[in-house]
């Protein structure tokens, strides 16, 4: 259309905008998590504690600084109750890569002399959330074979059964390679009974191997010092009743009662 055209009904253009400038997002965030705070999931019961800090620039990722720490808890791994006994994610930075220090036990009963044919075993986990690395523990100190034995199946490897050892070569699998072991059958029917532990023993004062000298163990803490247990045999008609009651540190009281009855008084101490 030529220059000297004038269309009537059109108005001027309008004059163009200037686009504003971007304000940069500036987040500075400080969190508490107090006395309360309660987290219970993917077989994690347990208290937290601690602090963090968040920063984030603009479009930049956040930068987190602070420590959480696991005050008292468990951990459900393998139809079995693991005890934490010291869990700590430190984060200097990246949001997603905190540093790891824990420590998960399979406690025995409170007032239980540890030996080497009773042993208490756990897992222990540092290095970062995307780089952990993991090990088996135990007190007193066995190969690394008895750790994982003790800690699965809660006895020795002497008399394991073909099952058995099934069973912690996927435990080795899960725990040391990195993958997801909790849950299973054991678990639920312990939660549907309310039981603190249910799980299949090998009976240390029998003479006979394999299911004949297999019983089921059903536990149940009742106080801070005393434990209460049932075992039946798997193919057997013994049974027993079993309370502990921890009178110190040092002296437990142990009554049993079915198969065997007996009153026993447990010393217990240490050899540096």
């Amino acid at each position: 259309m030529s220059d000297d055209v004038i269309v009537l009904g059109r108005g001027a253009p309008a004059p163009a905008q200037k686009k504003e400038a971007e304000v940069p997002l500036s987040v500075n965030l400080a969190a508490d998590l107090g006395d309360d705070f309660h987290l219970r999931g993917l077989g994690i019961d347990a208290y937290l504690a601690g602090s963090v800090r968040l920063r984030m620039v603009g479009t930049g990722d956040p930068r987190v600084n602070g420590t959480i720490r696991v005050a008292s808890g468990t951990y459900a791994a393998y139809g079995q109750k693991l005890t934490i006994d010291r869990g700590v994610l430190t984060f200097n930075g990246r949001y997603d890569n905190p540093s790891l220090d824990v420590l998960a036990v399979r406690k025995q009963p409170e007032g239980t002399q540890l030996s080497e044919t009773n042993v208490e075993a756990g897992v222990q986990v540092r290095g970062t959330a995307q780089s952990p690395q993991a090990r088996l523990v135990s007190t007193p100190t066995v190969p690394d074979s008895e750790k994982l034995s003790w800690l699965v199946l809660g006895h020795g490897m002497e008399g394991t059964s073909g099952n058995e050892k099934d069973v912690l070569s996927a435990a080795a699998g899960a725990l040391l390679g990195g993958k997801g072991g909790t849950g299973g059958i054991t678990t639920k029917l312990a939660n549907s009974l309310g039981v603190d532990e249910l799980g299949l023993a090998q009976n240390r004062n029998g003479d006979a191997e394999g299911l004949a000298n297999t019983v089921v163990t059903v536990g149940k803490r009742i106080s801070s010092r005393a434990y209460l247990s049932f075992e039946q045999g798997a193919t057997t008609a013994s049974s027993l009743v079993r309370l502990r009651y921890k009178l110190n540190p040092r002296w437990t009281l142990q009554f049993q009662t079915g198969t065997n009855t007996a009153l026993d008084v447990l010393y217990a101490w240490a050899f540096d």
